[in-house]
């Protein structure tokens, strides 16, 4: 049998290090969408974050992204 503790990080099973991980803190948010939205991005939204978009052809991956960039320029956020 795989001994998957050579490959999986000892501070999976921390606790401890589990509620740093998902803690509530402040973020460097650089915008927030309005509703359901910002359930979904959440912290995604800040400075640093990662987000992707991707989708078949004609989706409407561009208009979010031209959103998206709208909502920044407002935000007068860098």
């Amino acid at each position: 049998m795989l001994d998957w503790s050579a490959y999986v990080s000892k501070s999976l099973f921390d606790p401890q290090a589990m509620r740093e991980a998902f803690a509530a803190d402040d973020h460097d948010v650089l915008f927030r969408y309005p509703g359901h939205l910002n359930r979904f991005f959440g912290p995604a939204m800040e400075r640093g974050g990662f987000v992707a978009f991707f989708g078949p052809t004609g989706r409407g991956k561009t208009y979010f992204l031209i959103d998206l960039a709208w909502r920044c320029m407002l935000s007068r956020r860098r």
